[in-house]
């Protein structure tokens, strides 16, 4: 894998599967204007001053030793074999941040004593930092996104806790934890939550 520049940040993505919320966090930061590359983890990385982040789709062959992710997003793990999911977690930087799905019974033994990171949960859980009411699937999936605890955001912004309603063009209730972990990265990456409903409108998943 090449090494990148300093600047890019590179957010590990386990899984997504029909990488639907690698698709929603590429639209979203393009429209603020990010440029954006979005990898498998086989392909090589090409480096470019232009880059702002790299989406890197995890699967189950061998981390190198130099990955260092900025940020994981965990969604769906059930397929993945639990020593692999620990073993993507510890590529993550000491001042990285996890992205967890809490609603998923592997959770627990993947965190395992993770004393350093920050870890924002996601789910349909009261305790998640960031959960979802009303849901309603038809065509679309709309809901409402509450962020129930104050996060630190990138370059030193807090984004408190807020209430925002969300609508994805996509019919498949399993999809909502693709959503919500989509929008667990962007609200850390400072997109304002009532920005989030005009950016994804026009996205056909």
């Amino acid at each position: 894998m090449t090494k990148l520049s300093n600047h890019v940040q590179i957010i590990g993505v386990l899984g997504d599967e029909n990488k639907i919320s690698s698709k929603i966090i590429k639209h979203v930061l393009n429209k603020k204007a990010y440029t954006i590359v979005e990898v498998e983890y086989e392909d090589p990385m090409v480096d470019s001053k232009e880059i702002d982040v790299v989406l890197l789709n995890l699967n189950t062959c061998n981390l190198e030793k130099d990955l260092s992710l900025d940020l994981l997003l965990h969604i769906d793990t059930r397929k993945e074999e639990i020593d692999f999911q620990r073993k993507a977690l510890n590529h993550v930087k000491n001042n990285g941040v996890l992205i967890m799905n809490e609603d998923d019974n592997n959770t627990p033994f993947v965190l395992g004593h993770n004393d350093e990171r920050l870890v924002v949960s996601y789910g349909m859980r009261k305790r998640a930092t960031l959960t979802a009411s009303s849901l309603l699937v038809s065509d679309k999936i709309k809901l409402n996104c509450f962020l129930q605890r104050t996060i630190s955001a990138r370059g030193d912004m807090e984004v408190e806790p807020v209430e925002f309603p969300v609508l994805i063009n996509y019919e498949d209730e399993k999809a909502i934890y693709n959503v919500l972990g989509a929008i667990g990265v962007l609200l850390l990456y400072g997109i304002d939550p009532c920005e989030l409903l005009e950016y994804i409108k026009d996205l056909y998943i």
